[in-house]
Parts: C-alpha cells; sequence; structure tokens
C-alpha cells in the first residue's frame, strides 16, 4: 500500500521531449497524499465559512478613503494608503493586501483566501516534519503534524473567525505571515545548503529575498523585530559554511531593516497611540477599533510552556543539536514583549508570538522525532485525540452561525436596496444583526445602533447608496 501513500516520480522530459539537450528538465515530485487529504479538507471547510461571509463593518472602512469615495482599483488603494501611512497607521503591507482582496469578487476572494490559510497551515507545519526517514508511518506522522497545527488553530485561537475570515484580519494574519515566513524560510534552506554542498544562491533568489525581506520588516512591529532576531542567527550560522551566500543574507537584514525603519517613521505612529473615538474622523475612529481580550494572553503563555517543555526533552536527547528551536523561543518572548510598539487596537496582537512559539515547539519535536518515532507518534496521537473531541463539536455550531448570519445579511440587504429602489434614502430602519459564535467574521464588531450619525451607520449607508440607516 505504500505506493499509494507517496508518489516519487522521476521524469527526464529531455529524452521524452528530446529538445533543448543543454538544459536539465529532471523533475522529481514527492507527493505525501496524507497530508494532501488534510489540507483538502481544511480547504472544504474554510471554503464553506468564506461562503457563508458576507461583507462586514471592517471590511466596509476599508472599501472607501477618508472622503468616503469608494476604491475600484489599485490606483486607488496606492493613494490611499499614501493618506494612512502619515495619518492612520503604517500597515502599508497589509493595507494593500487587504485593498486588492475587497476588490476582488466575492467567490474569487473565499477561493484565494482559503488556499492561503492552507499554505500558511503547511508552512508552520513544516518545521516539525521528519525527512530522514521514508517510511509510510512517517508520512502519517508529518500529516498528523499538519492536522495539529490547524487544530491548535482552531481550538485555541480566540475569536477564529474574527482572525481568518474577515478580509483585513486575513491580509495582516494570514498573507503577511506567510510572506514572512517565506523570507526566514528561504533564510533557513540557503544557510542549510552552504553547508551542505556550498551551492550558491541564484540572481532572481537574491531578488527574491531582498525585495521580500524589505516588506517583511514593513509588516508589523512586533512581527518585524521577531523576524529580524531570527535572521540574525541565520546570518551567525552561515558562518559555519563556506560563506558563499553571506552576501545575500547581508543585504536581505539590509532591506529588512529599511523596511523596518520606514514602518517605525512613519508620522501616523505620533498620533495613533490615542483612545479610541468614534466622533469627528469617523475614519480615524473605525481604524483604531480594538477588540483584544485576555483570552490571546493565555493563548500565548500556553503555547510557550509547550515550547519550553518540548524544547527540554529535545535538548535532553541531543545536547549536540542547533540552537534554532530556542532562537525561535527567544523570538517569541521578543515579538510578545514589543507588542506595545503597535500604536492602534489590533484584533490579535500576540498571533505572530503565538505562531513563534508553535514552530519553537515544532523544532524540537522534529529532533525528538529522528530520535524516538515511537514515542512522537504516540504522544501526537494522544494530542491529537484531544484536540479532535474539542473540534468536532464546533463544527456544526460554526457552520449553522454562519449560515444563519448570512440570511439575516441578505435580509437586511434586502430591506435597504427595497427602500432605495422605491425613493426611500433617509432613515432606513434595519435589523440588528449581530454576531455571537467566536467563528464568526463579525464578532465582536459593531453593528451599528440608532444614531444615523454613528459612524458605522454612515459606512453602511455609504456602501449601499442611501442617504442614512437607523439599526432597530
Amino acid at each position: 500500500m505504500k505506493k499509494f501513500k507517496k508518489i516519487n516520480l522521476n521524469i527526464n522530459l529531455k529524452e521524452v521531449l528530446n529538445f533543448m539537450p543543454d538544459i536539465d528538465f529532471n523533475i522529481n515530485l514527492n507527493i505525501n497524499f496524507f497530508i494532501v487529504l488534510v489540507l483538502f479538507i481544511v480547504f472544504l471547510l474554510m471554503m464553506a465559512l468564506n461562503s457563508y461571509t458576507p461583507l462586514i463593518i471592517d471590511d466596509m472602512v476599508r472599501l472607501f478613503t477618508k472622503d468616503m469615495i469608494r476604491i475600484e482599483g489599485i490606483s486607488d488603494i496606492i493613494a490611499n494608503e499614501k493618506y494612512k501611512y502619515a495619518s492612520v497607521n503604517p500597515y502599508q503591507v497589509g493595507n494593500f493586501i487587504a485593498g486588492i482582496l475587497l476588490i476582488l469578487s466575492d467567490s474569487l476572494a473565499d477561493f484565494v483566501n482559503s488556499i492561503g490559510f492552507c499554505v500558511l497551515i503547511y508552512m508552520i507545519s513544516s518545521y516539525g516534519f521528519i525527512s530522514k526517514k521514508e517510511s509510510s508511518s512517517v508520512q502519517l506522522l508529518n500529516a498528523g503534524l499538519v492536522l495539529l497545527v490547524f487544530l491548535l488553530m482552531w481550538v485555541s485561537i480566540p475569536k477564529f473567525g474574527n482572525t481568518f475570515l474577515m478580509i483585513p484580519s486575513i491580509a495582516k494574519y494570514v498573507w503577511v505571515p506567510i510572506l514572512c515566513l517565506l523570507v526566514i524560510t528561504n533564510a533557513r534552506k540557503i544557510v542549510i545548503a552552504s553547508q551542505a554542498d556550498g551551492q550558491m544562491v541564484g540572481i532572481c533568489r537574491m531578488l527574491f529575498m531582498i525585495i521580500f525581506s524589505f516588506l517583511a520588516g514593513w509588516s508589523q512591529e512586533n512581527l518585524a523585530i521577531g523576524i529580524i532576531f531570527i535572521f540574525l542567527y541565520y546570518i551567525f550560522r552561515s558562518f559555519e559554511g563556506e560563506r558563499k551566500n553571506m552576501l545575500v543574507l547581508i543585504l536581505s537584514m539590509l532591506s529588512m531593516l529599511t523596511g523596518f525603519v520606514v514602518m517605525m517613521s512613519s508620522p501616523s505612529r505620533r498620533g495613533a497611540g490615542g483612545p479610541s473615538h468614534v466622533m469627528g474622523d469617523i475614519y480615524a475612529g473605525a481604524s483604531k477599533l480594538s477588540v483584544f481580550n485576555n483570552d490571546f494572553l493565555n493563548l500565548v503563555l500556553l503555547f510557550m510552556i509547550a515550547a519550553i517543555i518540548l524544547l527540554v526533552v529535545s535538548r535532553l536527547i541531543n545536547m549536540e543539536k542547533n540552537w534554532e528551536s530556542e532562537i525561535y523561543l527567544l523570538s517569541g518572548i521578543i515579538s510578545f514583549l514589543f507588542v506595545s510598539l503597535l500604536p492602534i487596537g489590533d484584533k490579535n496582537p500576540v498571533f505572530m508570538p503565538a505562531i513563534f512559539f508553535i514552530i519553537s515547539g515544532l523544532i524540537s519535536f522534529t529532533e525528538i522525532g529522528e530520535n524516538n518515532l515511537i514515542f512522537s507518534s504516540a504522544c501526537l496521537g494522544f494530542i491529537l485525540l484531544i484536540y479532535v473531541v474539542l473540534f468536532i463539536p464546533s463544527i456544526p455550531g460554526a457552520l449553522t452561525a454562519n449560515k444563519d448570519y448570512l440570511s439575516r445579511y441578505s435580509a437586511r440587504e434586502i430591506i435597504i436596496i427595497d427602500n432605495r429602489t422605491n425613493g426611500h434614502f433617509e432613515n432606513i430602519e434595519i435589523p440588528s444583526i449581530g454576531a455571537k459564535n467566536t467563528y464568526m467574521a463579525a464578532y465582536g464588531s459593531p453593528d451599528g445602533s440608532n444614531d444615523p450619525k454613528y459612524w458605522v451607520n454612515q459606512y453602511i449607508s455609504k456602501y449601499y447608496g442611501v442617504g442614512s440607516v437607523l439599526v432597530r
């Protein structure tokens, strides 16, 4: 049965196509179908949730400029981000990605974001993959790690929907972390390749590293600081090899620091730390909306303790192993300590510290698994059992709550459109559709009020092209 679990394809296209003999077309594809199956199931679940998620107030805020002009294209996004950089916040990388996602069609955005979530899950879990052995049990173990990372996200992260289903949050907590992980995983591969065979990095990859490092430095304060700390470790490790790729890593670090300076020197940082407000500039007031609570702190402590335990066990097993897991653990701690740098309210400011702790634990788990596969498999199976028991009961509630919310949202939308069609544009009464399930994008977001001048009401009015609305 092993051949159905993993396929190794070695194809020599030179012999098949018999042309361009000076180019090597050898392709080696390794597919773990256990991992593919897990990611496919996750993709289907996220597609269902995304398809039940309409635009909420946080999305509508980013569809308009300060002057309440709707953003229609990339040029509008760029112009709006210039204003935001000077007056609202310095997170142009995430803001730009969110702007692109918002101008896509709903179905395309749902597909892209579901794929992005799966990519993030895979990139994180890949730190724990055991690659020295090719048995089917190892393939199943690696797939179990992918499932575990997803379950950690689903069960442990408070306000899952608010973090992974709302477009601005998807940009900040899915696509920006993917960008940053691309940088550090490539730095990791460069160091490993340099130590193994002294392979030089090509021009295209070097440009990729420099450009994406700049964007990673411009991502978010505590995230960028954590990435910089990890990158410094990989530069230090590169001294152990032939140092052929030292220049690439140094240039990437300089690019990352440049992006960080651009973010930290934003004029918006000087006035963005004040309390949230809903009077005056409704655009700035909406941008400072915060739903942060202590559940996130408990999450960080839980993951940090787990990472420390795995680190100690792996170090006892192999005292000679590198310090990578310790570096990611310290990066998570540093990133957490620098949450105070955030100038505005954040949906989940400790998300990336938690991710660093997870990666640290996975790196330690790899060391344990490569030395004692049976013990690590038993531990993983036990943890998976606990999380599966917690996961299964939450699925029906999550799907039902989102489906019901979409139904009520559509009914409210029909009321507004019917009034507009009949020439009634002012003081349109609409029902409240508050979200009460943590797996909903609108959970924790305001729903409007009976005051037509309230900033939420104004965005709803502008989005539907009417004068004013009143939420009953």
